[in-house]
Parts: C-alpha cells; structure tokens; sequence
C-alpha cells in the first residue's frame, strides 16, 4: 500500500523528465490550461470549490473524503489492475469491470496499458467503460476529438 501512496512523488517527479513524457504520452501538447500557474495548484482550487458550495466546516469535510476517495482509487487500479482480473493483451496490468464502473473506465487496465492513448478502454463485448458515451457525446458535438481508436479485439 506505501508503494501505491508513493506513485504521486514518482509522478510528480517524473512529470519534468522530457523523455517520459515523450514515452507515455507521445501526442500530448503543452496548452493554455498547463501554462497558468496557479492551476497547478487545483487542490486548493477544490478546497475553495468545496467551501463555497458547502461552507468552511462542510467543505473541508467533503474535500477530504474527496481526497481519501481519489487516492483509495488510484491505489486500487495501480495494485489490483496489476495482481488479478482477466488479459486481452499480453501487459502486466489487468482487467476489473467492476473497477471500471468505479473509476470511469480505468479498472480496464491491461486495455489501457495496450493502448494508452486511446479515449475508449473497453474493447470486447462485455467490457462497459462508463467514460466513452460521454467522450462520444462530445465528440458530436464539437467539443473534442477522438484522434485514434483501437480495433475492438474478438472475444
């Protein structure tokens, strides 16, 4: 559990290693988003959210239980998706529907890691990514773009 606690720092490290980045997300672009430097600091954006909507006390009360419930998440898709579940691709993750469900998509992480910069994970039949009508609903719309997809493999 302490190895999974860690990957925040390994992360946080690594996000300035160039050839990393290069690596794990080829198409990733720099934008406005990631040059305003005070949104590097969207915790306490969250934090302020959480208050305005829920008061002081309330607010750090649900910001906190936010927290705990991303970290709990997290850690269950980089421990769990790695030990047991199911392979459609020889990767050392694996697949969990039902972490899916709870994590829009990302307990199908052996699809993930066979191809990580795809917007849709779920490739087989009974697999439901909770994410995809969303991304596909605003791809209609104009609001994003799907660049490449992976190609459904047979069950």
């Amino acid at each position: 559990m302490d190895r999974d606690f860690g990957n925040y720092f390994l992360y946080r490290k690594e996000i300035s290693n160039p050839e990393t980045v290069r690596k794990y997300t080829p198409d990733w672009k720099n934008d406005l988003l990631d040059r305003v430097p005070f949104l590097n600091y969207g915790i306490f954006i969250g934090l302020a959210i959480f208050c305005l909507m829920f008061g002081w006390k309330w607010g750090v009360a649900m910001w906190v239980a936010n927290m705990l419930t991303y970290v709990f998440l997290n850690s269950m898709i980089n421990s769990l998706g790695h030990v047991v579940g199911y392979r459609n691709f020889d990767e050392q993750a694996t697949n969990l529907q039902w972490v899916a469900v709870l994590t829009a998509g990302e307990g199908l992480h052996n699809n993930h890691h066979a191809h990580p910069t795809s917007a849709r994970f779920a490739l087989r039949g009974r697999e439901f990514d909770p994410t995809w009508p969303v991304i596909w609903t605003l791809e209609r719309f104009g609001l994003a773009r799907v660049n490449q997809l992976p190609i459904a493999k047979a069950a």
